[in-house]
């Protein structure tokens, strides 16, 4: 679901990721030449790669994308580079030119997968509370808070009324 999520069904089909083999690694030690370097969040099946970058509070660190992809080159021909921020702004030149990736916000696709996860979860009730929680921090977080979205929803729906 999160893929799915987060790239196109050809993007998928393509590139051909097999999630049930996958392996999720938090903070991948990715060492190159030039630097040490750590993936926040790193998906691995056989030779393919997803790294995801999370900018939560901090800014890039010096060729920080341009580094990771240097690191999969070398250990991997296959992979997709995902920059997560919270609005979906893309990398600081200095880190990510030249570098193909795809920008991801907490506003955006992961908002909606963690409510789609709600939704798959109906059987579990802790996990889709847990899941409920986290969607309302990442709403509150976004600035899109229960009471804002609800008020914008009444303003979209009164403009459009006829």
């Amino acid at each position: 679901m999160f893929l799915a999520e987060c790239f196109s069904e050809v993007e998928l089909r393509d590139f051909n990721f097999d999630c049930k083999n996958a392996v999720v690694k938090t903070e991948s030690y990715a060492p190159t030449d030039e630097k040490q370097g750590r993936i926040d969040i790193l998906l691995s099946s056989g030779a393919k790669r997803i790294i995801i970058e999370n900018k939560l509070l901090a800014g890039d660190q010096s060729h920080q994308l341009k580094r990771y992809a240097e690191w999969s080159r070398k250990n991997s021909s296959d992979f997709k580079i995902l920059y997560l921020t919270k609005d979906g702004h893309g990398a600081s030149s200095q880190s990510g030119d030249g570098i193909e990736y795809k920008t991801i916000s907490y506003r955006e696709e992961i908002l909606s997968w963690v409510e789609s996860c709600c939704a798959e979860s109906a059987k579990l009730p802790l996990v889709r509370e847990t899941l409920v929680q986290y969607a309302n921090l990442i709403r509150n977080y976004t600035g899109e808070s229960m009471d804002a979205k609800a008020t914008n929803e009444i303003i979209d729906t009164i403009a459009n009324e006829e």
